[in-house]
């Protein structure tokens, strides 16, 4: 089952127009792709932590929704949970089994997984009564909660293992399980069907499941380190809005260069994609028109497949600056026509200068480089120190370049749109002044100087000569200061936390509250997973509001402000 599940995986793949990673799995090891595809909600987890990672959704190689967000610490990133800045770039897409969730590392362009959203479905639960004898009225005999569904490889009968089923009692605990979730595996036909029976179940259970929350999940991989999850528990708009089943999803390229029109695979084409409701819409109609609305040059025009659409316009011909594009949905109930703008952007930018003209120096100098077009920053200025042509790839210009010695320097300056400019060269040589030799000086021989009479020195009065004695003075004791004791000072302690040992995963999404004793003058939340934390003062205590994702142990670290402190760390489960 395992190898069979592989193999769909790559097919799904392909038919996105994706090549599947070869030899190895879809999602790296250590990292979770989660999909709740009934309320279009996507969750990767064990990511590299403060990475920016680009998360998409695509059918049939067309993207129809897409984010790029950072990690927290814990290497976690979710859309359309809590609508509080998680919700995707573009429109909420209809996430379907059969799609594929792709994420690449904006730093690591190569580092990329994927997921398949796979085909789990699950039903409102039954409540039925078995017993021995088939006169047994309706309402006696042991009660039987019946859960059907199915769980299946995408667009085929292929069942899928590992699938778990969980009733989520609202406000309680199940008094035959203890526990707020109950959880059964059921087992799987040879068609992907299933029924999940929950037996031994109490009256007041019975009354429960009318409000239980139905959950079925599929889990690739090992139940505590998954790699690949699909959940269907229930149907529904997300925080972000409903999904869009008709739109614009992506336009390739947004700017079109000079280099995307030069190179024949393009040959100046944007393709412009996206979805298009099953019913009501029969055909998308895409063409370019001017700031008027009126159309310019040919409309393509094409049919849906399985939802989405996809066509190419050439804006070779266009001028510099912005180029409009309308798409017009054609069907019975189709939406109004939408528009989307394309720059292109043809033209090199110009030479990069010099603040140093080229020439001879007698020592070091320092030469700084600058583009005379507005839509050139200097760190989109590269150049080269050794003769060879600058590239993009070239050395970033952050600052003055030092010239020691002889050296040629080359540099391009690159646009916004991607385009480089011509190669500029500014030659320097360095050539320090010779010395200055000097003539040689000759000194003449000296003259003896004779002396024929001695002279003669009288001395008219002794002078004494006194010498000074230094005598060592006595050095006084050294005075010592009576230490100072500091008095000690009471540390802040925290007051009465209000909590629970645990709780429900649907209210911990929604929100808890915990409330902590007034204590010095703040208070400091900090939770070790992730999740969202706000601290808010209300009148004589504190209220610690919390909104996690996940099932699991979490700690929340309480530490009072305005002086010596000591912490104080709540323990509490999502389950």
């Amino acid at each position: 089952m395992h190898a069979l599940r592989r193999s769909i995986a790559a097919t799904a793949l392909v038919a996105a127009g994706i090549a599947a990673p070869a030899a190895q799995a879809d999602v790296k090891p250590g990292r979770t792709i989660e999909n709740f595809h009934g309320i279009n909600f996507v969750a990767i987890d064990g990511y590299p932590g403060g990475e920016d990672v680009r998360i998409e959704v695509l059918r049939r190689g067309v993207v129809i929704g897409h984010a790029t967000k950072r990690t927290d610490a814990d290497g976690l990133i979710e859309l359309n949970h809590t609508g509080d800045g998680d919700c995707f770039t573009t429109p909420t897409p209809d996430i379907l089994p059969g799609d594929v969730i792709r994420t690449t590392l904006v730093d690591d362009p190569a580092d990329t997984d994927f997921s398949v959203v796979r085909d789990v479905r699950r039903e409102e639960p039954v409540v039925e009564y078995v017993g021995d004898d088939p006169l047994t009225p309706e309402t006696e005999g042991e009660p039987v909660i019946r859960v059907a569904g199915h769980a299946r490889e995408p667009g085929t009968t292929t069942a899928l293992d590992n699938v778990e089923i969980r009733l989520n009692r609202a406000g309680g605990r199940w008094r035959v399980s203890d526990r707020k979730d109950w959880r059964v595996n059921p087992e799987i036909g040879l068609d992907g069907s299933f029924v999940a029976e929950f037996r031994g179940a109490s009256p007041a259970d019975i009354a429960a499941v009318a409000s239980a929350e139905v959950a079925a999940e599929w889990i690739d991989g090992d139940a505590e380190t998954p790699s690949d999850i699909t959940v269907d528990d229930g149907t529904g708009d997300g925080p972000c809005g409903p999904a869009t089943r008709t739109a614009i999803t992506q336009v390739t390229p947004a700017v079109v260069n000079a280099a995307w029109i030069a190179d024949p695979a393009h040959a100046g084409r944007v393709t412009i994609s996206g979805l298009a409701a099953p019913v009501g819409v029969d055909a998308v109609r895409v063409g370019i028109v001017d700031a008027d609305g009126a159309p310019v040059g040919t409309v393509e025009e094409v049919v849906p497949t399985d939802g989405v659409w996809s066509a190419a316009i050439d804006v070779s011909d266009r001028p510099d600056g912005a180029v409009h594009v309308r798409v017009e949905y054609v069907g019975e109930t189709a939406p109004i026509a939408q528009t989307t703008t394309i720059r292109k952007d043809a033209t090199a930018p110009e030479l990069v200068r010099a603040d140093l003209a080229e020439g001879t120096y007698a020592s070091a100098q320092a030469v700084h480089l600058s583009s005379p077009d507005a839509d050139v920053a200097l760190r989109d200025i590269r150049y080269t120190t050794d003769g060879t042509e600058p590239t993009a790839a070239s050395q970033r210009y952050t600052g003055a370049v030092s010239v020691t010695a002889d050296r040629t320097i080359k540099a391009i300056a690159i646009d916004a749109a991607g385009n480089p400019g011509p190669v500029a060269t500014f030659a320097y040589v360095i050539q320090p002044p010779k010395p200055v030799v000097l003539d040689p000086v000759v000194i003449e021989k000296p003259v003896d100087v004779i002396v024929e009479k001695p002279v003669e020195v009288v001395v008219e009065k002794q002078v004494e000569v006194i010498r000074e004695v230094a005598v060592p003075q006595p050095v006084a004791a050294p005075v010592v200061a009576k230490p100072v004791v500091a008095k000690p000072v009471a540390p802040l302690r925290l007051g009465a936390v209000s909590h629970r040992a645990a709780y429900k995963l649907a209210a911990a999404r929604k929100g808890i509250a915990m409330r902590v004793a007034r204590v010095g003058t703040g208070l400091t939340a900090v939770l070790n997973r992730g999740g969202k934390v706000t601290v808010v003062r209300s009148g004589g205590s504190y209220a610690v509001k919390l909104k996690v994702a996940r099932k699991g142990t979490y700690r929340l670290t309480l530490t009072p402000q305005g002086g010596a402190a000591v912490s104080k760390t709540i323990t509490f489960k999502v389950v």
